[in-house]
C-alpha cells in the first residue's frame, strides 16, 4: 500500500472515530433558524453533549436540501459558539463537565451557528447526521443520529420556534416531573406538539423501540407519559430501574402553522431529540397555578396555568407558589426540601420578586404592567423550581399563559315602539369571552333573562314612556374578570285606544253604545264574518257577535278583538186581572229558564203563590232581568171577592197531618163518586195525579219528597179546592 493510500485510510478512520466519539456522547439536539432579512437566515445547531470522554467538536457541517430543486442543495460549516452545563449538580458533587474533571454524570449545551441564504422553496430541510447513539435498554440495538428542521419559505419568510428551556437531563424516580418542551414563536404562528421517535440515518427513518416501549411510552412509568399538545409540557413519573443510570430517549415534534389568506398553512416543523437519566432518592418540587389572592401557601387546587384577564389600566398582580413533599429538616445543608423559584424573564414590563428562596415555602410574586399592545395576545413565561438535593438538584418547570382581553359588548340602539308591540333587544360580543348575561328594565331584573344574549320585551305590561334597558355581560367560564355594562332607552308610545284595550260588552236592545278607537290616521271595524262595517273612529254595533277593530297611526297598528252581546228581554203576561175569595189559592208564573226573577213582594222564584196568607197588595208585578242588565215585567191586579159556595164546601174537607212526613189523610163529610187529587211542587210541576171515590183517601209515599212547600188540588164535581202542604 502506497503512502497516499495509507494517509487517506488514516484520515477516514480519524473522521469515523470522531463521529463515533461524538455519537457515543450524544444526549440530544435540535436545529433552529432566525430570519435576519430577506432570504438570509441565522441557523443554530444545539448539541447536548455527555461530558465523559471526547470533547465536543469545534464545528459541524449542516446539510441544506430543497426537495423540489436538488440543485439548490448545499452544506455550510457551523462554528461553535460556546458551551454551557445544564446538569444541576449540588456544590459538593463535581460533574464530569467541570474543570476539575469530576466523576458525576454531566451534560453540556453546545451551540453551533452559521448564516446562509435560502432561495424560496416549499420544503427546505436543514439537517445534521452523525454516527451511532449510546445503547440503551429501551431501544433495539444502536442507531445513528439525524437532527432536522424544515422550512417553507416559498410564500413567506419565517423564524422557527425557539424553545424556552434547555432540556432537563436528570429526573428522579417515582416523582412527577414537568419538563417544559414548549417554544415561543416571534412571528405569532400557532404551534402544536406531539411525541415522536427520534430520527436515525435519514429524515424518514425513526428509532425502533423494544416492545412494549414506543415514542409515547419510552420508559417505565407510574402513570402514562403525557405531552400537552398546546403547551409542549411533558409530564412523566418514571419507575425505571436506577441501578446505575437508566436512560430514556424521546423526540418532541413541533409543527408551525400560519393563517395565510384565510387558510391555516404549515410553514415549518422541527424535532427536539433528547435523552433523560433517571436516578433515585428525592421528590421533585412542584409549582401551583396562577394565584390572584394574597395567599402564599401552595394548594393542590391551584392548577390553572392558562388564564384570561380583562384589560384595564391597573397592573396585574399574582403569585406562583412552590411546594416540596420531602420531609427532611429545612435547615440542613444540601437539603432536599428547601427550594428556590426563578423565571425566564419572558413577560415584558414585569417586576418579579422571589420570596423565601432557600426555604420550604418559596414563592414568586409577579407585578405585570401591560399596555394596549398586549391586548388579545397570549403571553407566556416559564417558572422554574429547584431544590437543594444531592447529587442533583431536582428541577421542575411550568409554562404559564396569560391573555388580556378587551372585548366590547354592544346592544341595540335607542328605539321607539308601538304600545303593545314586542321588541327584541340584541347584543353583539365576542362569544369566546362572554357567557353570562343579566338584563334589567329600569333597574328591575327581568325574570328568565339570565344567560340569554337577547331580551324579548312585550310592552303590553308597561305604560307608555321611556325605560332604561340594561345588559350586564360577564365571563364566568374563563374567569377573566371581564364585566361589561351597556344601556339603551326604550320608548313605548301611548296606546291609540283610549282605554288601552276593548273588553267584551253586553247591553240591551234599544240602548245606544258607542265604541271609540282613539286618535289615529285610519280605522277598520270588522264583524265576525270578516265584513268591513265602518272606517270611522266611532262605531256602534247593531247585532251581537265578534268585533275586530284596527287603528293605524304612523308605523303603529293597534288591534282589538272583543264580543258584543245585545240582549232582547222576553215579553210575558201574568194573565188577566182577577178576583179571589179568602180561601182560594192561585199561582202566578213568569217564563221558565231565566236566572233573575223578582216579584213585588221581594220573592225571587219563577212562580208566586197567592192564598189567604199572602200580604195583599192589589197590584202584583213580576220582573225578569235578562243578562243581568235588561229588565222585562208585567203587572196583574188581584182582588178579594165575596164568600161563595166554595167556602162552604171546603170546610167539609179535612186534611191531616199538615205538616206531613209520609202519609197524608184526606177525609170528606160525604161519599163522592169521583174525587181527583193533584199534588204540585212550588214550580207548578205535577207530582201526583190520583182519583178515588168515597169519603176518604190516604195519600202515601210522601217521604220520598224533599222538605218544603207543595200544593194539593182537590176537584169534587165542579168544585176546586187548593191547599198548601208542608213536607217535613
Amino acid at each position: 500500500m502506497n503512502n497516499i493510500a495509507i494517509k487517506i485510510l488514516i484520515l477516514l478512520v480519524s473522521v469515523f472515530s470522531i463521529n463515533i466519539a461524538q455519537a457515543q456522547h450524544f444526549a440530544g439536539g435540535e436545529i433552529s433558524y432566525v430570519n435576519i432579512g430577506g432570504n438570509s437566515y441565522k441557523v443554530t445547531y444545539t448539541y447536548y453533549h455527555l461530558c465523559t470522554g471526547a470533547a465536543s467538536p469545534t464545528s459541524v457541517n449542516l446539510n441544506f436540501s430543497c426537495d423540489s430543486n436538488s440543485s439548490l442543495n448545499f452544506q455550510s460549516n457551523a462554528v461553535k459558539l460556546g458551551t454551557y452545563e445544564i446538569t444541576s449538580a449540588c456544590p459538593s458533587n463535581i460533574t464530569s463537565c467541570g474543570s476539575g474533571g469530576g466523576n458525576v454524570f454531566g451534560v453540556t449545551n453546545v451551540s453551533f451557528e452559521t448564516t446562509v441564504t435560502l432561495p424560496p422553496c416549499g420544503n427546505w430541510e436543514i439537517s445534521y447526521y452523525t454516527g451511532s447513539r449510546k445503547p440503551i435498554s429501551y431501544v433495539a440495538g444502536s442507531s445513528s443520529i439525524y437532527i432536522r428542521v424544515r422550512l417553507n419559505n416559498s410564500v413567506v419568510n419565517n423564524t422557527s420556534p425557539i424553545f424556552y428551556n434547555f432540556m432537563l437531563p436528570v429526573i428522579y424516580k417515582n416523582s412527577e416531573t414537568f419538563i417544559n418542551c414548549g417554544a415561543y414563536d416571534i412571528d405569532g404562528d400557532s404551534l402544536s406538539y406531539s411525541l415522536c421517535a427520534p430520527l436515525v440515518n435519514t429524515s424518514s427513518q425513526t428509532m425502533i423501540y423494544n416492545i412494549p416501549y414506543s415514542a409515547t411510552n419510552f420508559m417505565d412509568t407510574q402513570t402514562p407519559i403525557i405531552l400537552d399538545t398546546e403547551t409542549g409540557v411533558l409530564r412523566i413519573n418514571s419507575t425505571a430501574s436506577t441501578s446505575g443510570h437508566t436512560t430514556g430517549m424521546y423526540g418532541v415534534y413541533v409543527e408551525e402553522w400560519r393563517n395565510i389568506n384565510g387558510v391555516m398553512t404549515k410553514i415549518g416543523d422541527l424535532i427536539r431529540d433528547f435523552s433523560v437519566e433517571v436516578i433515585d432518592g428525592n421528590t421533585t418540587p412542584t409549582l401551583g397555578g396562577f394565584n390572584f389572592s394574597d395567599n402564599s401557601s401552595y394548594s393542590q387546587t391551584d392548577t390553572v396555568y392558562d388564564i384570561y384577564r380583562c384589560y384595564d389600566s391597573n397592573p396585574v398582580t399574582f403569585r406562583i407558589n412552590g411546594f416540596d413533599a420531602d420531609i427532611n429538616s429545612t435547615t440542613a445543608s444540601n437539603n432536599q426540601k428547601i427550594f428556590d423559584i426563578s423565571w425566564n424573564n419572558q413577560l415584558d414590563n414585569t417586576v418579579f420578586t422571589a420570596h423565601n428562596n432557600g426555604t420550604d415555602s418559596a414563592y414568586g410574586e409577579f407585578v405585570w404592567t401591560p399596555d394596549s399592545n398586549d391586548i388579545n395576545i397570549k403571553k407566556s413565561f416559564v417558572v422554574n423550581v429547584q431544590d437543594s438535593a444531592c447529587p442533583y438538584n431536582a428541577i421542575n418547570s411550568q409554562q404559564y399563559y396569560i391573555t388580556l382581553i378587551n372585548a366590547d359588548v354592544e346592544i341595540s340602539n335607542d328605539t321607539s315602539v308601538c304600545y303593545g308591540a314586542e321588541v327584541i333587544v340584541n347584543s353583539t360580543y365576542d362569544n369566546n369571552y362572554y357567557n353570562e348575561f343579566n338584563w334589567s328594565i329600569d333597574g328591575l331584573a327581568v325574570n328568565g333573562s339570565v344567560n340569554s344574549d337577547s331580551l324579548i320585551i312585550s310592552t303590553q305590561g308597561y305604560i307608555s314612556g321611556d325605560y332604561i334597558v340594561e345588559l350586564v355581560a360577564s365571563d364566568i367560564i374563563m374567569n377573566s374578570g371581564c364585566i361589561q355594562t351597556k344601556q339603551m332607552v326604550l320608548t313605548i308610545e301611548p296606546p291609540l285606544f283610549p282605554d288601552g284595550y276593548f273588553s267584551d260588552t253586553a247591553y240591551c236592545d234599544g240602548d245606544i253604545v258607542i265604541f271609540d278607537a282613539g286618535e289615529a290616521d285610519s280605522y277598520k271595524w270588522i264583524d265576525e264574518t270578516g265584513a268591513l262595517q265602518s272606517t270611522n273612529r266611532y262605531y256602534s254595533p247593531f247585532s251581537s257577535g265578534l268585533v275586530v277593530v284596527e287603528a293605524y297611526k304612523n308605523t303603529c297598528i293597534e288591534m282589538g278583538v272583543f264580543n258584543v252581546l245585545i240582549h232582547n228581554p222576553p215579553a210575558f203576561n201574568l194573565g188577566n186581572d182577577t178576583t179571589i175569595t179568602n180561601n182560594d189559592i192561585i199561582t202566578l208564573s213568569m217564563p221558565y229558564g231565566y236566572a233573575d226573577y223578582l216579584w213585588s213582594d221581594g220573592s225571587t222564584n219563577q212562580t208566586l203563590l197567592i192564598d189567604n196568607t199572602f200580604d195583599w197588595q192589589n197590584i202584583i208585578t213580576g220582573r225578569i232581568l235578562e243578562g243581568g242588565i235588561c229588565p222585562s215585567s208585567d203587572t196583574i191586579i188581584v182582588k178579594i171577592g165575596s164568600v161563595g159556595i166554595a167556602e162552604i164546601k171546603k170546610s167539609d174537607i179535612n186534611i191531616f197531618p199538615n205538616p206531613v212526613n209520609d202519609v197524608l189523610n184526606i177525609q170528606l163529610n160525604n161519599n163522592y163518586e169521583k174525587v181527583i187529587l193533584q199534588l204540585f211542587d212550588i214550580n207548578s210541576k205535577l207530582l201526583r195525579n190520583e182519583e178515588f171515590s168515597g169519603k176518604g183517601y190516604i195519600l202515601d209515599g210522601l217521604g220520598e219528597l224533599s222538605a218544603g212547600n207543595y200544593f194539593l188540588k182537590i176537584t169534587i164535581d165542579e168544585g176546586l179546592f187548593e191547599y198548601k202542604i208542608i213536607k217535613k
